[in-house]
Protein backbone atom coordinates (compact mmCIF):
# COMPACT_ATOMS: atom_id res chain seq x y z
CA UNK A 1 0.00 0.00 0.00
CA UNK A 2 2.44 2.23 0.92
CA UNK A 3 4.79 1.40 -2.44
CA UNK A 4 1.91 2.15 -4.07
CA UNK A 5 1.63 5.63 -2.49
CA UNK A 6 4.52 6.23 -3.32
CA UNK A 7 4.96 5.36 -6.85
CA UNK A 8 1.54 7.83 -7.43
CA UNK A 9 3.40 10.75 -5.97
CA UNK A 10 6.23 10.20 -8.23
CA UNK A 11 4.38 9.47 -11.43
CA UNK A 12 2.52 13.44 -10.52
CA UNK A 13 6.40 14.69 -9.77
CA UNK A 14 7.20 13.12 -13.29
CA UNK A 15 4.30 14.92 -15.09
CA UNK A 16 4.89 18.01 -13.70
CA UNK A 17 8.92 17.90 -14.51
CA UNK A 18 7.43 16.75 -18.04
CA UNK A 19 5.57 19.71 -17.99
CA UNK A 20 7.88 22.52 -16.70
CA UNK A 21 10.83 21.16 -19.16
CA UNK A 22 8.14 21.21 -22.17
CA UNK A 23 6.26 24.56 -22.16
CA UNK A 24 6.44 26.86 -24.55
CA UNK A 25 8.86 29.83 -24.68
CA UNK A 26 5.78 32.14 -23.67
CA UNK A 27 5.20 30.11 -20.93
CA UNK A 28 8.42 30.35 -19.06
CA UNK A 29 9.26 33.79 -19.45
CA UNK A 30 5.46 34.70 -17.89
CA UNK A 31 6.43 32.39 -15.41
CA UNK A 32 9.76 33.84 -14.63
CA UNK A 33 8.76 37.55 -15.26
CA UNK A 34 4.76 37.33 -13.86
CA UNK A 35 5.43 34.25 -11.64
CA UNK A 36 2.57 32.10 -13.47
CA UNK A 37 2.47 28.96 -12.36
CA UNK A 38 2.38 25.42 -14.01
CA UNK A 39 -1.40 23.51 -14.86
CA UNK A 40 0.33 20.84 -12.69
CA UNK A 41 1.05 21.10 -9.23
CA UNK A 42 3.68 19.65 -7.03
CA UNK A 43 2.63 16.97 -4.75
CA UNK A 44 2.22 18.32 -0.94
CA UNK A 45 5.64 18.51 0.79
CA UNK A 46 4.88 15.29 3.03
CA UNK A 47 4.71 13.11 0.72
CA UNK A 48 7.62 14.57 -1.44
CA UNK A 49 9.01 13.84 1.95
CA UNK A 50 7.59 10.73 2.62
CA UNK A 51 8.50 9.36 -1.32
CA UNK A 52 12.43 10.58 -0.90
CA UNK A 53 12.77 8.65 2.83
CA UNK A 54 10.97 5.17 1.32
CA UNK A 55 13.96 5.45 -1.76
CA UNK A 56 16.52 6.70 0.37
CA UNK A 57 16.05 6.14 4.09
CA UNK A 58 17.44 7.91 5.93
CA UNK A 59 20.80 6.34 7.62
CA UNK A 60 19.59 6.57 10.90
CA UNK A 61 16.70 4.22 10.40
CA UNK A 62 18.81 1.67 8.51
CA UNK A 63 19.33 -1.95 10.45
CA UNK A 64 22.01 -3.23 11.64
CA UNK A 65 22.19 -7.16 11.91
CA UNK A 66 24.01 -8.17 14.94
CA UNK A 67 24.81 -12.02 15.27
CA UNK A 68 25.91 -14.12 18.29
CA UNK A 69 27.30 -17.58 17.25
CA UNK A 70 27.65 -20.61 19.59
CA UNK A 71 27.58 -23.90 19.49
CA UNK A 72 24.27 -25.00 18.68
CA UNK A 73 23.52 -21.53 19.65
CA UNK A 74 22.71 -18.82 17.20
CA UNK A 75 20.79 -15.07 18.30
CA UNK A 76 20.16 -12.53 16.08
CA UNK A 77 19.39 -8.47 17.08
CA UNK A 78 18.22 -5.92 15.09
CA UNK A 79 19.98 -2.47 16.05
CA UNK A 80 19.25 0.81 14.48
CA UNK A 81 22.10 2.64 12.90
CA UNK A 82 21.40 6.11 14.84
CA UNK A 83 21.42 4.09 18.46
CA UNK A 84 25.03 3.64 17.90
CA UNK A 85 27.61 3.09 14.90
CA UNK A 86 29.83 -0.72 14.37
CA UNK A 87 32.58 1.32 15.73
CA UNK A 88 30.75 1.98 18.96
CA UNK A 89 30.08 -1.44 19.59
CA UNK A 90 33.14 -3.32 18.56
CA UNK A 91 36.07 -1.40 17.76
CA UNK A 92 36.01 1.87 20.38
CA UNK A 93 38.99 1.24 22.34
CA UNK A 94 40.26 -1.73 20.79
CA UNK A 95 41.93 -0.92 17.52
CA UNK A 96 45.08 -1.38 18.82
CA UNK A 97 43.88 -5.34 18.35
CA UNK A 98 45.32 -7.45 15.48
CA UNK A 99 43.02 -9.48 13.48
CA UNK A 100 44.55 -12.92 13.81
CA UNK A 101 45.23 -13.30 9.78
CA UNK A 102 47.71 -10.01 9.90
CA UNK A 103 50.89 -9.47 11.21
CA UNK A 104 50.12 -5.94 12.19
CA UNK A 105 47.89 -4.27 14.58
CA UNK A 106 45.66 -2.76 12.55
CA UNK A 107 41.76 -1.85 11.94
CA UNK A 108 40.11 -5.37 10.83
CA UNK A 109 39.02 -4.42 7.71
CA UNK A 110 38.66 -5.68 4.89
CA UNK A 111 36.96 -5.06 1.13
CA UNK A 112 35.63 -6.93 -1.50
CA UNK A 113 33.58 -6.10 -4.93
CA UNK A 114 29.92 -7.29 -4.84
CA UNK A 115 27.32 -7.64 -7.48
CA UNK A 116 23.83 -8.26 -6.14
CA UNK A 117 20.78 -7.99 -9.09
CA UNK A 118 18.52 -5.41 -8.41
CA UNK A 119 15.23 -4.55 -9.94
CA UNK A 120 15.49 -2.05 -12.74
CA UNK A 121 12.19 -0.33 -12.39
CA UNK A 122 13.34 0.47 -8.85
CA UNK A 123 16.85 1.99 -9.93
CA UNK A 124 15.01 3.50 -11.77
CA UNK A 125 12.80 5.34 -9.36
CA UNK A 126 15.82 6.07 -7.22
CA UNK A 127 17.74 7.85 -10.15
CA UNK A 128 14.42 9.87 -11.03
CA UNK A 129 14.07 10.65 -7.61
CA UNK A 130 17.20 11.55 -6.91
CA UNK A 131 17.39 13.41 -10.37
CA UNK A 132 14.60 15.39 -10.20
CA UNK A 133 14.74 16.60 -6.48
CA UNK A 134 18.18 17.50 -7.41
CA UNK A 135 17.81 19.87 -10.40
CA UNK A 136 17.90 22.90 -8.36
CA UNK A 137 14.12 23.94 -9.12
CA UNK A 138 12.77 26.94 -6.50
CA UNK A 139 9.70 24.90 -6.23
CA UNK A 140 11.73 22.27 -4.55
CA UNK A 141 14.33 24.12 -2.36
CA UNK A 142 11.97 23.65 0.81
CA UNK A 143 12.18 19.84 0.36
CA UNK A 144 15.99 20.24 -0.06
CA UNK A 145 16.59 22.48 2.81
CA UNK A 146 14.54 20.29 5.01
CA UNK A 147 16.61 17.05 4.03
CA UNK A 148 19.99 18.44 4.45
CA UNK A 149 18.58 20.21 7.48
CA UNK A 150 17.91 16.88 9.17
CA UNK A 151 20.92 14.91 7.21
CA UNK A 152 22.22 14.26 10.89
CA UNK A 153 19.08 13.98 12.88
CA UNK A 154 19.18 10.60 15.43
CA UNK A 155 22.77 9.38 14.77
CA UNK A 156 25.22 8.90 17.42
CA UNK A 157 27.44 11.76 18.69
CA UNK A 158 30.29 9.77 17.25
CA UNK A 159 29.10 8.67 14.01
CA UNK A 160 28.35 12.06 13.52
CA UNK A 161 31.57 13.50 14.54
CA UNK A 162 32.86 10.65 11.98
CA UNK A 163 30.76 11.47 9.15
CA UNK A 164 31.83 15.69 9.34
CA UNK A 165 35.60 14.63 9.33
CA UNK A 166 35.14 12.74 6.05
CA UNK A 167 32.89 15.43 4.27
CA UNK A 168 35.74 18.48 5.27
CA UNK A 169 38.80 15.96 4.62
CA UNK A 170 36.97 14.75 0.58
CA UNK A 171 35.47 18.05 0.10
CA UNK A 172 32.39 17.17 -0.03
CA UNK A 173 29.36 19.31 1.45
CA UNK A 174 27.31 17.56 4.13
CA UNK A 175 24.28 17.26 2.86
CA UNK A 176 21.72 14.23 2.62
CA UNK A 177 22.02 13.71 -1.15
CA UNK A 178 25.39 13.18 -0.06
CA UNK A 179 25.06 10.53 2.99
CA UNK A 180 22.62 8.86 0.72
CA UNK A 181 24.35 7.82 -2.11
CA UNK A 182 26.01 4.73 -0.65
CA UNK A 183 22.84 3.54 -1.90
CA UNK A 184 24.70 3.89 -5.08
CA UNK A 185 28.34 4.30 -4.89
CA UNK A 186 30.32 4.70 -1.66
CA UNK A 187 31.23 8.51 -0.25
CA UNK A 188 30.68 9.66 2.99
CA UNK A 189 28.85 7.22 4.57
CA UNK A 190 29.72 3.38 3.61
CA UNK A 191 26.47 2.32 4.78
CA UNK A 192 23.79 0.85 2.80
CA UNK A 193 20.84 -0.31 3.32
CA UNK A 194 20.47 -3.85 2.84
CA UNK A 195 18.32 -5.13 -0.68
CA UNK A 196 19.07 -7.13 -4.40
CA UNK A 197 18.86 -10.54 -5.13
CA UNK A 198 22.56 -12.82 -4.50
CA UNK A 199 20.93 -16.07 -5.79
CA UNK A 200 19.63 -16.91 -9.29
CA UNK A 201 16.53 -19.47 -9.85
CA UNK A 202 13.28 -20.08 -11.10
CA UNK A 203 11.57 -17.01 -8.95
CA UNK A 204 13.71 -14.42 -9.57
CA UNK A 205 11.58 -11.79 -11.21
CA UNK A 206 9.25 -12.22 -7.73
CA UNK A 207 12.20 -12.21 -5.61
CA UNK A 208 13.39 -8.74 -7.37
CA UNK A 209 9.94 -7.13 -6.37
CA UNK A 210 10.33 -7.74 -2.59
CA UNK A 211 11.19 -4.82 -0.53
CA UNK A 212 14.91 -4.62 0.89
CA UNK A 213 13.54 -5.96 3.85
CA UNK A 214 11.52 -8.96 2.83
CA UNK A 215 14.68 -9.61 0.50
CA UNK A 216 17.68 -9.70 3.32
CA UNK A 217 15.65 -12.20 5.11
CA UNK A 218 14.88 -14.69 2.39
CA UNK A 219 17.36 -17.22 2.23
CA UNK A 220 16.69 -18.04 -1.52
CA UNK A 221 17.28 -14.14 -1.98
CA UNK A 222 20.38 -13.13 0.00
CA UNK A 223 23.65 -13.60 1.82
CA UNK A 224 21.88 -12.78 4.92
CA UNK A 225 18.96 -14.84 4.38
CA UNK A 226 20.95 -17.67 3.67
CA UNK A 227 23.79 -17.42 6.76
CA UNK A 228 20.33 -17.00 8.94
CA UNK A 229 19.17 -20.08 7.99
CA UNK A 230 21.91 -22.32 7.91
CA UNK A 231 23.40 -21.40 11.60
CA UNK A 232 19.82 -20.15 13.15
CA UNK A 233 19.56 -24.18 14.33
CA UNK A 234 23.83 -25.40 14.69
CA UNK A 235 25.25 -21.74 15.35
CA UNK A 236 28.38 -22.36 14.89
CA UNK A 237 28.54 -26.69 15.91
CA UNK A 238 29.55 -27.20 12.24
CA UNK A 239 32.24 -24.62 11.69
CA UNK A 240 35.54 -26.30 10.34
CA UNK A 241 37.52 -23.45 13.11
CA UNK A 242 35.06 -21.16 15.54
CA UNK A 243 36.65 -18.22 14.50
CA UNK A 244 35.75 -14.80 13.59
CA UNK A 245 38.64 -16.01 10.71
CA UNK A 246 36.99 -18.79 9.50
CA UNK A 247 33.36 -16.97 9.43
CA UNK A 248 35.01 -13.84 7.76
CA UNK A 249 36.38 -16.32 5.02
CA UNK A 250 32.81 -17.95 4.36
CA UNK A 251 31.24 -14.59 4.08
CA UNK A 252 33.69 -12.83 1.27
CA UNK A 253 33.95 -17.02 -0.28
CA UNK A 254 29.92 -16.52 -0.55
CA UNK A 255 30.34 -12.81 -1.85
CA UNK A 256 33.43 -13.50 -4.06
CA UNK A 257 31.23 -15.57 -6.66
CA UNK A 258 27.55 -14.34 -6.14
CA UNK A 259 24.95 -13.84 -7.58
CA UNK A 260 25.08 -17.24 -8.70
CA UNK A 261 22.64 -20.68 -8.91
CA UNK A 262 24.55 -23.26 -6.36
CA UNK A 263 21.19 -23.21 -4.29
CA UNK A 264 19.84 -24.96 -7.21
CA UNK A 265 21.85 -27.11 -8.30
CA UNK A 266 24.16 -26.73 -11.64
CA UNK A 267 21.13 -27.38 -13.91
CA UNK A 268 20.00 -23.72 -13.02
CA UNK A 269 20.70 -20.85 -15.66
CA UNK A 270 24.19 -19.34 -14.02
CA UNK A 271 24.97 -15.74 -14.55
CA UNK A 272 27.87 -16.37 -17.38
CA UNK A 273 25.13 -19.33 -19.51
CA UNK A 274 22.32 -16.41 -19.04
CA UNK A 275 24.70 -13.85 -20.59
CA UNK A 276 25.84 -16.59 -23.15
CA UNK A 277 21.89 -16.59 -24.57
CA UNK A 278 21.84 -12.84 -24.45
CA UNK A 279 24.91 -12.71 -26.81
CA UNK A 280 23.72 -15.19 -29.14
CA UNK A 281 20.15 -13.50 -29.39
CA UNK A 282 22.56 -10.10 -30.29
CA UNK A 283 24.57 -12.10 -33.33
CA UNK A 284 21.34 -13.57 -34.73
CA UNK A 285 19.76 -9.50 -34.96
CA UNK A 286 23.05 -9.19 -37.29
CA UNK A 287 21.16 -10.52 -40.32
CA UNK A 288 17.89 -8.59 -39.84
CA UNK A 289 16.93 -6.85 -42.83
CA UNK A 290 18.57 -2.65 -42.54
CA UNK A 291 16.25 -0.21 -40.62
CA UNK A 292 17.36 2.82 -39.57
CA UNK A 293 15.83 2.87 -36.32
CA UNK A 294 16.53 -0.54 -35.63
CA UNK A 295 20.20 -0.83 -36.34
CA UNK A 296 20.38 2.15 -33.98
CA UNK A 297 18.79 0.37 -31.14
CA UNK A 298 20.54 -2.83 -32.05
CA UNK A 299 23.69 -0.92 -31.66
CA UNK A 300 22.98 0.62 -28.48
CA UNK A 301 22.00 -3.37 -27.53
CA UNK A 302 25.38 -4.04 -28.31
CA UNK A 303 26.96 -1.53 -26.40
CA UNK A 304 25.24 -2.57 -23.21
CA UNK A 305 26.13 -5.77 -23.10
CA UNK A 306 30.12 -4.84 -23.54
CA UNK A 307 29.60 -2.05 -20.95
CA UNK A 308 28.36 -5.10 -18.67
CA UNK A 309 30.48 -7.44 -19.37
CA UNK A 310 33.54 -5.24 -19.17
CA UNK A 311 32.40 -4.30 -15.56
CA UNK A 312 31.87 -8.23 -14.70
CA UNK A 313 35.63 -8.91 -15.77
CA UNK A 314 36.51 -6.11 -12.96
CA UNK A 315 34.90 -7.44 -10.24
CA UNK A 316 35.83 -10.98 -10.93
CA UNK A 317 39.53 -9.27 -11.06
CA UNK A 318 39.28 -7.50 -7.98
CA UNK A 319 37.52 -10.65 -6.28
CA UNK A 320 39.89 -13.14 -7.64
CA UNK A 321 43.00 -11.17 -6.28
CA UNK A 322 41.59 -10.77 -3.02
CA UNK A 323 41.35 -14.62 -2.68
CA UNK A 324 44.68 -14.85 -3.68
CA UNK A 325 46.18 -13.05 -1.25
CA UNK A 326 43.73 -15.02 1.19
CA UNK A 327 45.21 -18.33 -0.17
CA UNK A 328 48.44 -17.23 0.38
CA UNK A 329 47.72 -16.04 3.74
CA UNK A 330 46.35 -19.18 4.96
CA UNK A 331 49.31 -21.13 3.12
CA UNK A 332 51.46 -19.32 5.06
CA UNK A 333 49.22 -20.62 8.21
CA UNK A 334 49.29 -23.95 7.02
CA UNK A 335 53.04 -24.49 6.96
CA UNK A 336 53.94 -23.60 10.33
CA UNK A 337 53.38 -20.03 11.33
CA UNK A 338 50.71 -21.14 13.70
CA UNK A 339 49.03 -24.39 14.34
CA UNK A 340 44.95 -24.59 13.76
CA UNK A 341 43.37 -27.16 15.89
CA UNK A 342 40.06 -27.76 14.27
CA UNK A 343 36.66 -27.74 15.98
CA UNK A 344 34.55 -29.79 13.81
CA UNK A 345 37.19 -32.43 11.38
CA UNK A 346 33.95 -32.75 8.95
CA UNK A 347 33.50 -29.46 8.18
CA UNK A 348 34.62 -27.53 5.27
CA UNK A 349 38.23 -25.62 5.93
CA UNK A 350 39.13 -22.16 5.12
CA UNK A 351 41.96 -23.38 2.74
CA UNK A 352 39.08 -25.33 0.61
CA UNK A 353 36.59 -22.86 0.93
CA UNK A 354 38.67 -20.45 -0.59
CA UNK A 355 40.02 -22.87 -3.30
CA UNK A 356 36.37 -23.78 -4.44
CA UNK A 357 35.54 -20.05 -4.79
CA UNK A 358 39.00 -18.77 -6.87
CA UNK A 359 37.77 -21.85 -9.13
CA UNK A 360 34.33 -20.61 -9.68
CA UNK A 361 35.48 -16.88 -10.25
CA UNK A 362 38.33 -17.85 -12.57
CA UNK A 363 36.16 -19.83 -14.87
CA UNK A 364 33.64 -16.82 -15.11
CA UNK A 365 36.33 -14.86 -16.01
CA UNK A 366 37.27 -16.71 -18.83
CA UNK A 367 33.42 -16.95 -20.20
CA UNK A 368 33.35 -13.18 -19.38
CA UNK A 369 36.29 -12.69 -21.43
CA UNK A 370 35.51 -14.94 -24.29
CA UNK A 371 32.06 -13.77 -24.67
CA UNK A 372 33.45 -9.65 -24.66
CA UNK A 373 36.12 -11.00 -27.26
CA UNK A 374 32.64 -12.16 -29.25
CA UNK A 375 30.41 -9.32 -28.98
CA UNK A 376 33.45 -6.80 -30.23
CA UNK A 377 34.24 -9.35 -33.53
CA UNK A 378 30.22 -9.67 -33.75
CA UNK A 379 29.69 -5.94 -33.81
CA UNK A 380 32.02 -5.23 -36.63
CA UNK A 381 30.73 -7.66 -37.94
CA UNK A 382 27.55 -5.25 -38.00
CA UNK A 383 28.99 -2.43 -38.71
CA UNK A 384 30.70 -3.79 -41.96
CA UNK A 385 27.21 -5.28 -42.96
CA UNK A 386 25.25 -2.14 -42.50
CA UNK A 387 28.25 -0.47 -44.48
CA UNK A 388 27.58 -2.39 -47.36
CA UNK A 389 23.82 -2.27 -46.95
CA UNK A 390 24.34 1.61 -46.74
CA UNK A 391 26.49 1.57 -50.13
CA UNK A 392 23.47 -0.20 -51.71
CA UNK A 393 21.06 2.04 -50.75
CA UNK A 394 23.28 5.25 -51.19
CA UNK A 395 22.97 4.32 -55.12
CA UNK A 396 19.54 3.44 -55.36
CA UNK A 397 19.26 7.02 -53.25
CA UNK A 398 21.41 8.66 -56.45
CA UNK A 399 19.39 7.56 -58.83
CA UNK A 400 16.38 8.53 -57.56
CA UNK A 401 17.77 11.96 -56.93
CA UNK A 402 18.29 12.23 -60.52
CA UNK A 403 15.48 11.63 -61.30
CA UNK A 404 13.67 14.41 -58.93
CA UNK A 405 16.19 16.44 -60.14
CA UNK A 406 14.83 16.56 -63.84
CA UNK A 407 11.52 17.27 -62.27
CA UNK A 408 12.90 20.00 -59.99
CA UNK A 409 14.33 21.39 -63.21
CA UNK A 410 11.23 21.26 -65.08
CA UNK A 411 8.99 22.88 -62.25
CA UNK A 412 11.44 25.42 -61.71
CA UNK A 413 11.31 26.57 -65.25
CA UNK A 414 7.27 25.94 -65.78
CA UNK A 415 5.64 27.30 -62.66
CA UNK A 416 6.67 30.77 -63.10
CA UNK A 417 5.43 30.62 -66.61
CA UNK A 418 2.00 28.50 -65.64
CA UNK A 419 1.29 31.16 -62.89
CA UNK A 420 1.53 34.39 -65.53
CA UNK A 421 -0.22 32.87 -68.18
CA UNK A 422 -2.86 32.18 -65.67
CA UNK A 423 -2.98 35.61 -64.25
CA UNK A 424 -2.75 37.60 -67.41
CA UNK A 425 -4.99 35.21 -69.49
CA UNK A 426 -7.83 36.32 -67.23
CA UNK A 427 -10.02 38.78 -69.27
CA UNK A 428 -11.71 40.78 -65.76
CA UNK A 429 -11.10 44.29 -64.29
CA UNK A 430 -10.41 43.97 -60.71
CA UNK A 431 -12.55 41.33 -58.98
CA UNK A 432 -15.49 40.28 -60.00
CA UNK A 433 -19.00 40.87 -58.70
CA UNK A 434 -17.07 43.14 -56.17
CA UNK A 435 -16.20 47.24 -56.22
CA UNK A 436 -12.75 45.92 -54.95
CA UNK A 437 -9.28 46.02 -57.94
CA UNK A 438 -6.40 44.21 -58.13
CA UNK A 439 -4.47 46.34 -56.01
CA UNK A 440 -6.50 45.01 -52.95
CA UNK A 441 -6.23 41.50 -53.96
CA UNK A 442 -2.35 41.92 -53.85
CA UNK A 443 -2.54 43.56 -50.30
CA UNK A 444 -4.41 40.82 -49.04
CA UNK A 445 -2.95 37.86 -50.72
CA UNK A 446 0.66 39.39 -50.34
CA UNK A 447 -0.06 39.84 -46.28
CA UNK A 448 -1.38 36.62 -45.93
CA UNK A 449 1.15 34.76 -47.50
CA UNK A 450 3.52 36.49 -45.78
CA UNK A 451 2.25 36.39 -42.34
CA UNK A 452 2.17 32.51 -43.29
CA UNK A 453 5.63 32.23 -44.56
CA UNK A 454 6.86 33.87 -41.33
CA UNK A 455 4.66 31.23 -38.86
CA UNK A 456 6.38 28.40 -40.88
CA UNK A 457 9.98 30.04 -40.22
CA UNK A 458 9.66 30.49 -36.28
CA UNK A 459 8.03 26.82 -36.09
CA UNK A 460 11.01 25.65 -38.08
CA UNK A 461 13.21 27.11 -35.65
CA UNK A 462 11.52 27.00 -32.25
CA UNK A 463 14.16 25.54 -30.26
CA UNK A 464 16.90 27.68 -31.50
CA UNK A 465 14.75 30.67 -30.47
CA UNK A 466 13.56 28.82 -26.99
CA UNK A 467 17.43 28.71 -26.45
CA UNK A 468 18.35 32.22 -27.47
CA UNK A 469 14.98 33.56 -25.09
CA UNK A 470 16.07 31.37 -21.99
CA UNK A 471 19.71 32.28 -22.26
CA UNK A 472 18.40 36.20 -22.35
CA UNK A 473 15.85 35.60 -19.54
CA UNK A 474 19.01 34.63 -17.62
CA UNK A 475 21.38 37.30 -18.18
CA UNK A 476 23.96 35.72 -19.91
CA UNK A 477 24.29 36.29 -23.65
CA UNK A 478 27.81 34.51 -23.76
CA UNK A 479 27.14 34.70 -28.27
CA UNK A 480 25.05 34.93 -30.72
CA UNK A 481 23.09 31.73 -32.18
CA UNK A 482 22.69 31.31 -35.72
CA UNK A 483 19.23 30.88 -37.03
Amino acid sequence: MHQCKHQTTLNSVREWTAASDHCSVVQQFLWRTLKFSYSLNLPSHADLLAMTQYYYPRRCDMKVYVCDFGPGRFQKMEVPLGESSMEDRFLKGNRDIADSLSSNASWPHTEIEALTLRDRDRMQDMLDVQKILRRGHPDLAEINNHLNRNALQDLSADLSHDVQWRAKHLGKSLSYWELVRSDFARFLLTMTAPGGVDYIDMNINEHLRLSSEAQAEDEQCSILGLLFEIFSETGSATWYQRSVDWFLVYILTEIAIKPNNYRMGCNAPSMMRTYQGIVQDLKAKRYDEFKRRASVALVREYLACIDEITTLIGILKINKALLQRLEDRLGDVLKGERTITPDNEHGESSMSRVQWASGIVDDNTLIAKELLADLHISLNALFQLRSIEQNELAIVADSQNQAVLVFTGVTIIFLPLSFFTSYFGMNLKGVVDTPKSELYFWKVCGTLGFVLFLLVALYAFRQRLKVRVESMMKGGIGGSLPL
